[in-house]
This record gives C-alpha cells, structure tokens and sequence, in this order.
C-alpha cells in the first residue's frame, strides 16, 4: 500500500491536541481515591495561602461550567484543567454532559465537582449527544462557560449557553485546522478552520493547548482584540518516580512512537519518518513500537509497514492503555509522548511540534529536539541516545522532567486562567478581593510542597 492509498483509506471522525498527542489516563485504585481526597483538604488550604487567597464564600464564588463531548473527559487537558480548576478557593464547578456517564460519578465526588445533564425534554431522536449540550438545565448558573471544541460537532453549542445563560464564553482550541490541511482532505479542515475561526470571534477569551497553536490563534486573530491564552499540559502525578524503564548498549534497542489516531493523522505524526529513520539505521537489533489507543484497529498501520520497512521483524503494532503500570513494564526509548517524559523514560521530539517548542524553553530541552524533523536526522539521534547508555538516558530524562515541572507547573497556569477570568466581572471581583489576602510572608515553597497534587482519574479511560 502506498502513502496515498493508505491516506485514502483512513478515517476518523474525532481528534485532540496534534502537538501534545495525549489522552487523560484515568483509571484509580478505589482507597486510593479515598487517601487523595483525605489529603486534598489541607493541601489546597495550603496552596491557597501560597497564592495568598483563602476560600471564598459560596455566593462569591466564580461559576465555572465545562462542556465537552464523552470522548473529551478523558484527554489531557480536559483532566488537569478540572483537577486545578476544582481546588481552586474561588471557583465553583460544574461539568455538563448529555448522558450519564458512570466513570465520571467517583471522579466528581473526588474533585467536588457538579456534573449536570443537558435537558431531557430537548433531546431530539437521531440528533448526536454533542447537539443537545446546548441547553443546560434552567437552575445551573454559569459564569464563565469554558468548551472544548473539536471539528464540526463540538463548539459552537457556546452560542445557545451564552444566549440562554449571559455568561463569558472561553473556547478552548486544540488543532490548527489549516496545518493539518496540508497532510489530506484538504476541503473538509479548511471548512473546519473556517469556523473554528468565526467560533474563536465570537468568543470572549481563547484558550490554546501550547505556545505554537497559541502564535497560530494569535496570528490569526490580530485583527481582533481576542485575548489569547496558552495552556501547556502538565506533568502526569501519578507516573513521577516510577521505576524508570532502562536499555543497555548492544541489545534490542525499542523506540515507542505514539501512533493514536494514526489513520487521521498519519503523516502528521510523521509516523513515516519514523518508519523511513529505522531504515536507514541499517541494523536489525534496532525495533520501533507503534502504540494506539485501546479499539483502534491496527491492520492498516501494519500492512504500511510491511511494504515499507526493510525487516519486518523490526516492528510491532500494539494497541496499549498507558496506565500507570503499563509505563512501568516498557523498556524502550520514546518519542514525543507526554507521559513518557513525566515516567523519566528517555524522549526525542520533533522540533516543530508543540512539545517540541515547550521543550525548546527549558535549560536542558535542545538536547531532546530534532530539528530539521528529517529521517537521517532521526536516524543519527536515535543511535546517539543508544550509545549514551542507561544511566546517562535516565539522568537526562529526570533533568527534563523536573525542568518541565517547574516551567509548566499546572497548578500556577490554573491560578492565573481564574485571574484572566475574573478580568471579565468586574463586579465580583471586587468582592471577592475580602476573600483574597496577599500573604506576603508565606513560605511558598513549602506550602506548594505540602500541597494536594494528585490529578484524579477516572476506570475506564484511554491513554
């Protein structure tokens, strides 16, 4: 099968954050729950007190609801955004669905979160559970409404809520629609990009997962006065100071290459390059692993690389939850996964990647880019990193980790996005500053230290 005919063959109706490539792994012991949410009291009285806040009382409070799809409760960004949202001393939240979704109610309890349905008596037969998230029940009271947005069907339901709610509307983008025009079905992302675009106008702020999708939303809405702002995906909590997989010179070398939703996004992962890179490597103990979501189909990713790869036996195709256990088990070297790097498992990026230009930020992050994105490049890197060998590749990982973690603390963007929100009511704002104490002589180190950090998950969820 050739590149055009495995292109042609591909089709996939939903889609994420390209640059950032991830899911939100879910999937808790129950006591386990139990002994976070024991410790997410005091910790987030702590964190508060760093940030000089205390807890506002519940008629101050800023109503915040989030809307998106079933699929979309388990990404990345939707995860941590309610986890820090949740704990914050100012916000009330609350998450609309259109159907009950029975892994969310433990999930909810934990975060103190209000999940509520969209009305019964608008659902319409035959109409998909994203249209009928337009109409929140009467009594819920929004704010800020913040919606992820996904192709055509998620989004623009922001503008019945704003109608019926007189809220602010904050839309969360995660493609950009006109780069993903270049790699196939051209028609169908400029249309999408089109009104992606018209969605963001109308809008009050923009979030945008990355710096580089941030410049593209910025860029295009220059002409406009659209506040812009960019969240970057943090540190998985719960994969910190697992056993780090290791490697040794001269034996099978695994290179894990995240290959979810390959059949939309194929070239665009540069699943190809890796494919071409392996190649030119010229050696058989070398094994690339493509891993993809739990219920995709891998048929057509493994016949590509049957026609293409010079050895078979120098690939696997395997569907994968990346659990926090499963991380454990692997001992292979990585490539642009955000999990990977919170595990300290060793990664290369691709220099023009979201991740990529978040990397390029840190101290030590030029050492993981690649750039120019070309197979030989790869290639030659790929064999670098081997050769380094095991305890220099974990040291570097850790080093990476921890600069990420400090560059991109999650919990820090969420206490500034509540202060771009309360920007736009002036009103409470100024209430709520008796609720804000500006704790000049706290020791802020020691209260994020002792803080609550654990991001709940979900059973049930994919990677």
């Amino acid at each position: 099968m050739d590149r055009k005919e495995f292109e042609k063959e591909s089709s996939m109706d939903y889609e994420e954050s390209m640059d950032y490539d991830e899911d939100y792994n879910m999937e808790e012991e129950e006591g386990r729950e139990t002994a976070s949410r024991s410790r997410q009291s005091e910790g987030d009285q702590a964190n508060a007190h760093a940030h000089g806040l205390t807890k506002a009382k519940d008629g101050d409070k800023l109503n915040v609801t989030m809307v998106t799809n079933n699929k979309g409760w388990k990404i990345t960004v939707t995860g941590q955004l309610l986890t820090e949202l949740a704990k914050h001393p100012l916000v009330r939240l609350s998450g609309l669905v259109a159907d009950e979704i029975p892994e969310l109610k433990a999930w909810a309890k934990n975060l103190d979160i209000n999940f509520v349905l969209s009305k019964e008596e608008k659902k319409k037969a035959g109409y998909p559970n994203e249209d009928h998230l337009a109409y929140p029940p009467d009594d819920l009271d929004i704010d800020v409404l913040i919606i992820h947005s996904y192709e055509i069907k998620l989004g623009r339901q922001a503008q019945h809520i704003t109608d019926s709610k007189d809220c602010k509307w904050v839309h969360v983008v995660h493609t950009n629609e006109e780069e993903l025009a270049k790699y196939g079905e051209k028609e169908i992302h400029v249309e999408q990009h089109q009104l992606q675009l018209t969605l963001c106008r109308l809008a009050d702020m923009i979030i945008a997962i990355g710096s580089k999708l941030g410049d593209a939303y910025r860029n295009y809405l220059a002409s406009t006065d659209k506040h812009v702002w960019d969240f970057f995906p943090g540190i998985a909590d719960d994969l910190i100071n697992v056993r780090r997989p290791g490697f040794a010179s001269g034996q099978l070398f695994t290179i894990m290459v995240s290959a979810t939703y390959y059949e939309k996004y194929f070239k665009a992962k540069g699943l190809d390059t890796a494919a071409q890179a392996i190649n030119l490597l010229k050696d058989t103990s070398y094994h690339i692993l493509f891993l993809v979501g739990p219920g995709e189909r891998t048929s057509a990713l493994e016949k590509y690389l049957k026609d293409n790869l010079d050895h078979q036996s120098q690939f696997t195709v395997r569907q994968f939850d990346k659990n926090t256990e499963n991380l454990k088990s692997l001992r292979v070297f990585c490539t642009s996964i955000l999990p990977a790097l919170s595990a300290d498992v060793p990664i290369l990026v691709g220099g023009n990647t979201g991740l990529g230009m978040a990397l390029k930020e840190l101290p030590s992050g030029k050492t993981h880019i690649i750039d120019p994105d070309k197979p030989q490049v790869w290639a030659d890197k790929i064999k670098e990193v081997r050769e380094k060998g095991t305890k220099k590749c974990s040291d570097d990982a850790q080093q990476l980790r921890e600069e990420y973690m400090k560059k991109y603390d999650k919990q820090e963007q969420c206490y500034n996005l509540v202060k771009e929100m309360l920007k736009m009511f002036p009103d409470k704002q100024g209430r709520l500053r008796n609720s804000a104490e500006h704790a000049e002589d706290v020791d802020t180190t020691r209260a994020s230290s002792s803080g609550f950090q654990q991001s709940f998950q979900y059973p049930g969820a994919r990677e």
